[in-house]
C-alpha cells in the first residue's frame, strides 16, 4: 500500500497545484470583472444624469442642478453622487476626493473610474463624468464603496476553496477505492507470492480476474514458479544421482584399496591360521594332558579372536554406509587406520607411527569417509616409499584462513598430518594432484581418483586438504577439518 500511497499523494499533489492555479486565476477573472462592472455602473449612473443636470442647469442655473444632484444622491443607498469642481481654489466641500492632477484628461469626451486603495478615502472607487458648466470645469462624482468588491472576493475565495476541498476529497476517494481494488489488492497477492517463491513454495497460483498488467505480472509470476518447481525437481533429482554417483564411486575406490591390501592381510591372517592348524593337529593327533589341552585350547581362541578382529576391520572399511555426522576423535579413527594398514605396511618395509597431542578436541565428521580419506593418504605415503621409510600420522590443531574460500575469515582446524620419507612431487604435479584421474603412479597400481575423492569429502565437511613436498625428500598431507561445523 506504500506504492499506492505515493501514487496517489503524486496524483492528489496535481490536482492541488492545478486547481490551485485555476482558482486564483478565477478568482482574479472574477474579481477583475466584478470591478470592471462596478467602474461600468457608475459610467452609467454618470451619463444617464449628466442630461438631467444640464437641463437642470438651464432651467434654474446651479442652484437647481446641486439640488438635482442631491435628490438623485438621496435615492441611491450603494454610491454617493456629489456635484464637484476641479480646480485650485475651490472649497472643500465641492472639491474631488481624488488628487486633482489626477483629473486633466477629464473632459466631455471621456470618463475616468479611480479606484483609491491609499489615503484618507481609500477603499472606494471614484467614478468622475465631466459636466458642461459656464464658470470653471466641474464633474459629477459617482463614489462606490469596495466593500462590495471586498465581500464579493471572500465569496469567490471561499466558494473556489470549497470546490477544491470537494474535488480532492472526491478524487481522494475514487483513487483510494480504485487503487486498492485494482492495485493495492493484486500486489499484495504479488507480495505474497514472491515471498512464498522466497521460501521455496512454488504452489498456489495468482489468479486475477482482469486484463491489464498486474493480470500479465501474475501469469508471468505463475509461469515462472511452474519452471522453477520443475528445475528444483530436475536439480534434486540430478543432485541424488551425482550424490549415488559419488557414493558408488568412493565405494569402488574403497574396493580396490582392499585388493590392493590383500597381499598383506593375507600374510596378517596366515601366521594365526598355521598357529590354530599346529594346535588343533597336536591336540588330534598327540596324547595331551589335561593342561595342554587347556592351554593349546586358548591358544586357538586366542588367535580365532585375532582373526576375527582383522575380518571385523576389513568388513567395516569395505561396507557402505552413509555420511552421517557424529562427534569423533580424530586421533582414534588414525589409530584404527594404522591398525589395518599395518601388515601392508610391514610387507612394504614402511613403519607406521602416530604422533597424539593432548587436548584435541572431537569434531563433527562422517566416520566413514574420514576414514577413507586417511586410507588414500596412508596408502599413497607407502607406495611413496619404494624402499621402505617411516610414515608418521599426527594430530593436532591449528588456527588459518580457509585454503580455497577467498577472504575467509581465520578460525580453528583439527588437521591430520601425513607425512612421508617418500620420492616427492615436483612443483608442476602438485597442481594437478587432486584433479581426477591424474596419477603419477605405476598403471595398474591406482585410479587417479583417491586423492579427488579426499578433496572432496574433506570440502564436504567445510574443510581442505593442503599438500607440503620437496621431490626427493617426501611430502605431507594435511587434512584441514573445522572445530565448529554448522549445519
Amino acid at each position: 500500500m506504500r506504492l499506492l500511497s505515493r501514487i496517489a499523494s503524486a496524483v492528489l499533489l496535481g490536482i492541488v497545484v492545478l486547481l490551485a492555479i485555476d482558482g486564483y486565476l478565477s478568482v482574479r477573472r472574477e474579481i477583475d470583472l466584478f470591478d470592471r462592472e462596478m467602474a461600468s455602473d457608475a459610467i452609467l449612473i454618470g451619463r444617464t444624469l449628466k442630461p438631467l443636470i444640464v437641463e437642470a442647469w438651464k432651467n434654474g442655473g446651479e442652484t437647481e442642478a446641486a439640488e438635482f444632484v442631491r435628490d438623485a444622491n438621496r435615492q441611491q443607498s450603494e454610491v454617493e453622487i456629489r456635484w464637484v469642481r476641479i480646480g485650485d481654489s475651490v472649497s472643500v466641500d465641492q472639491s474631488p476626493r481624488v488628487a486633482v492632477a489626477l483629473l486633466d484628461s477629464l473632459n466631455d469626451n471621456n470618463e475616468i473610474s479611480i479606484k483609491a486603495t491609499k489615503g484618507e478615502n481609500r477603499g472606494y472607487r471614484y467614478t468622475y463624468v465631466s459636466l458642461p458648466v459656464t464658470n470653471g470645469r466641474a464633474a459629477l462624482e459617482v463614489s462606490e464603496p469596495l466593500s462590495l468588491l471586498y465581500t464579493y472576493t471572500r465569496s469567490t475565495v471561499f466558494r473556489t476553496v470549497l470546490l477544491i476541498a470537494v474535488l480532492l476529497i472526491v478524487s481522494l476517494l475514487i483513487l483510494w477505492v480504485l487503487g486498492v481494488r485494482f492495485v493495492g489488492e493484486p500486489l499484495e497477492q504479488l507480495v505474497e507470492k514472491t515471498r512464498r517463491v522466497g521460501a521455496g513454495d512454488f504452489t498456489g497460483d495468482v489468479v486475477l480476474q482482469r486484463r491489464d498488467e498486474l493480470a500479465e505480472l501474475a501469469s508471468a509470476m505463475n509461469d515462472m514458479c511452474t519452471q522453477l518447481e520443475a528445475a528444483r525437481l530436475a536439480v534434486r533429482k540430478e543432485t541424488e544421482m551425482r550424490l549415488e554417483a559419488m557414493d558408488q564411486l568412493r565405494h569402488s575406490e574403497r574396493l580396490a584399496m582392499l585388493g590392493r591390501l590383500a597381499s598383506g592381510i593375507a600374510h596378517e591372517l596366515g601366521t594365526p591360521l598355521n598357529v590354530v592348524a599346529g594346535r588343533a593337529n597336536l591336540i588330534a593327533t598327540e596324547d595331551l594332558s589335561r593342561e595342554d589341552v587347556v592351554a593349546f585350547s586358548n591358544t586357538i581362541a586366542e588367535q580365532a579372536r585375532r582373526m576375527t578382529e582383522i575380518i571385523r576391520q576389513l568388513l567395516g572399511f569395505a561396507h557402505r554406509r552413509p555420511g552421517t555426522r557424529e562427534m569423533s576423535d580424530l586421533t582414534q579413527l588414525a589409530t584404527q587406520i594404522i591398525d589395518l594398514l599395518t601388515p601392508t605396511a610391514y610387507k612394504s618395509n614402511v613403519t607406521l607411527e602416530l604422533e597424539k597431542t593432548e587436548g584435541v578436541p572431537d569434531v563433527s565428521v562422517s566416520r566413514s569417509h574420514i576414514q577413507q580419506v586417511l586410507m588414500n593418504l596412508v596408502m599413497n605415503g607407502i607406495h611413496a616409499m619404494p624402499r621402505g621409510g617411516r610414515l608418521k600420522i599426527s594430530v593436532g590443531v591449528a588456527r588459518s584462513r580457509h585454503l580455497r574460500v577467498d577472504a575467509g575469515p581465520e578460525r580453528d582446524y583439527v588437521t591430520i598430518n601425513v607425512e612421508d620419507e617418500g620420492v616427492g612431487i615436483s612443483e608442476d604435479e602438485i597442481k594437478q594432484v587432486f584433479d581426477p584421474f591424474f596419477t603419477t603412479k605405476e598403471s595398474g597400481k591406482g585410479t587417479g581418483l583417491g586423492l579427488s575423492i579426499a578433496q572432496g569429502i574433506a570440502e564436504e565437511h567445510d574443510g581442505w586438504i593442503d599438500v607440503v613436498s620437496v621431490p626427493g625428500e617426501g611430502s605431507q598431507f594435511i587434512v584441514y577439518l573445522p572445530i565448529e561445523v554448522q549445519r
